[in-house]
């Protein structure tokens, strides 16, 4: 019974390390892991997340939130590149594109005020 638990512990381990992560500067990985109900400040825009999908696209891995802000709906799409030497934030709102840089983003996570 020990070897048994010893061999899948071994094999948990090993899948873990062998698998393909994304791998992102802690800066990234904060705007990543933001989930509906939290709360974004994008330049002076003031947003709430409502869903979030990931999707593959020809520059890397881009994550798409839909959001609702002060002026209706809107979508902000993070694109981290495949040599993650660049991340693009783009927010869609009421037809007007506009980039941001990643330090223009403050997140307000709703679960730390509970």
């Amino acid at each position: 019974m020990v070897m048994k638990l010893y061999d899948d512990l071994h094999r948990l381990i090993l899948s873990w390390w062998k698998s393909d992560r994304i791998r992102a500067s802690p800066r990234d990985g904060r705007l990543l892991r933001v989930q509906p109900g939290d709360l974004l400040t994008i330049g002076t825009i003031h947003v709430e997340i409502l869903d979030r999908s990931t999707q593959d696209c020809p520059a890397g891995r881009s994550l798409q939130l839909n959001c609702q802000s002060e002026s209706g709906s809107a979508v902000l799409s993070v694109t981290i590149t495949d040599n993650q030497q660049q991340t693009k934030v783009v927010l869609n709102e009421s037809g007007c594109r506009r980039q941001f840089d990643i330090d223009e983003i403050q997140i307000w996570p709703r679960r730390d005020r509970m």
